[in-house]
């Protein structure tokens, strides 16, 4: 089973990393042979540049699609078909080949041609992604099926035999299962051994792989079943059962000498997210000051002259990792004690808004000095709201894994938010929302947050 895998997985990773040769060559021909023009033909007198361009590209493209996981295997048969990830690889590959030649000065290559190659970049992996599928599901069909034994057999291992039948890579059939000892039997389709028949090892003739579905109560067999599985030269792989709650992110590392798995459901280790989302959240957020500059003179002069009090509302909010941060707003509200702020909750026509304040909440003007915020590096643009310790020690005991969104920085906007759950809404949908976010975040996602937040999330009913 392993050795097809690792296979399959060197001619896919192979394939992908020779892409751009394919598309360089198509572009080519269409532009110096199809669309044939005397600049055209002077052009290929440096065709030596087009090489050494070439060289360059498929290295930038080898990085970017390894870092986005367009050569891993397993992200084959993921629901978004690596769209996203091929887009943001080949602006990330042409983007880069642009401003090195133009720092480098060179001129003598086509930009017509740079585009119609990246296209067909484009083009070139999805298609070749589609046929992979489709050949590797039909592959299942006339590869030799291997016989498999289950080491568990309640519901766990149920789930884990029909996820292993039903894949992608189902090449394998299954021989039985093995009950380890108090387990309640829940599986069905095979023959039922018991454990001792497994250690004496009589069941063990014919078998070609052996696979380890094991709840946390059973993690000590492990080191049993492997040492019985080596004296008949059986292959054992483990599927581990860190329970629901538990996300892992990734394989198996080793670091000074232990082995560990990450457990966690974040991204904010990555190297994408630590200076592409921090690059952008600057340059972002300097446009926004610059532009909204006359605007929020207006607000500061209008709250001003309507209302005694400070311009700025200035209250203490949970950021990445837990930590205190103080969040600035224009003040929407008649000045109050911070006790009631910090524990009250804002409802719709609420009499402490004053008559600026309404408007400023209703179009979400009052969350602008947000962005000076993100430039101290307190938050993102995009990202799960921050809120009060007040409520983070309230919500984090009434809704599993609330504390998760916390691995990200808070945001100005957020997946919860454009999809209307600001406010005074339900707090378990805002975390669902602010979870999947955690699982799925991309700067494609952070981008597809901010327009629908210029069309759609501005003005809300729940915006109060």
């Amino acid at each position: 089973m392993l050795k097809s895998l690792n296979l399959y997985n060197f001619y896919f990773r192979l394939l992908a990393y020779v892409l751009p040769l394919p598309s360089f060559l198509i572009s080519g021909f269409l532009w110096f042979f199809v669309f044939r023009t005397a600049q055209h033909n002077s052009q290929m007198m440096g065709v030596h540049r087009y090489v050494e361009l070439l060289v360059f590209t498929t290295l930038l493209w080898s990085i970017l699609a390894e870092h986005y996981r367009l050569t891993n295997l397993s992200e084959l048969f993921a629901a978004d078909s690596g769209v996203r990830a091929t887009i943001v690889s080949v602006l990330g590959t042409y983007a880069i080949t642009l401003v090195l030649m133009y720092l480098c000065r060179i001129l003598a290559i086509s930009r017509a041609f740079l585009a119609l190659s990246a296209g067909m970049l484009f083009l070139l992996t999805i298609i070749s992604r589609y046929l992979c599928r489709k050949i590797i599901g039909q592959a299942g069909h006339y590869a030799p099926k291997r016989r498999i034994l289950i080491i568990g057999a309640d519901a766990y291992a149920r789930r884990s035999a029909a996820t292993l039948l039903q894949g992608p890579f189902a090449w394998g059939s299954i021989y039985g299962y093995v009950r380890l000892p108090g387990q309640t039997v829940a599986v069905q389709g095979g023959d039922i051994y018991d454990f001792r028949e497994f250690v004496k090892g009589s069941l063990l003739s014919g078998i070609d792989d052996i696979v380890v579905a094991l709840a946390p109560a059973y993690l000590s067999l492990l080191p049993r079943i492997v040492k019985i599985a080596e004296r008949h030269y059986l292959p054992v792989r483990a599927v581990l059962d860190f329970g629901s709650k538990v996300v892992v992110r990734d394989k198996f590392f080793q670091f000074g000498g232990l082995q560990f798995v990450d457990l966690g459901s974040g991204t904010a280790e990555s190297l994408e997210y630590l200076l592409f989302k921090r690059g952008f959240d600057v340059v972002f957020s300097l446009f926004a000051i610059l532009f909204a500059t006359p605007l929020m003179a207006l607000i500061v002069a209008s709250i001003r002259l309507t209302s005694k009090g400070p311009i700025f509302f200035v209250q203490e909010r949970v950021g990445l990792n837990g930590e205190l941060f103080p969040m600035y707003k224009f003040r929407t509200m008649k000045v109050a004690s911070s006790e009631e702020s910090d524990v009250r909750w804002t409802t719709g026509n609420d009499p402490r808004c004053t008559s600026v304040g309404k408007l400023l909440r209703r179009t979400s003007l009052d969350e602008l000095p947000q962005f000076f915020n993100v430039l101290l590096g307190h938050m993102s643009v995009v990202g799960p709201r921050p809120e009060r310790p007040y409520y983070v020690q309230k919500f984090q005991q009434d809704y599993a894994q609330y504390n998760c969104r916390h691995r990200l920085k808070v945001g100005i906007t957020g997946w919860a938010q454009v999809n209307g759950y600001r406010g005074n809404t339900s707090i378990e949908k805002r975390v669902e929302h602010d979870l999947y976010y955690l699982s799925n975040w991309s700067f494609i996602f952070d981008l597809k947050i901010i327009l629908m937040t210029a069309f759609l999330g501005l003005v809300n009913k729940n915006a109060y």
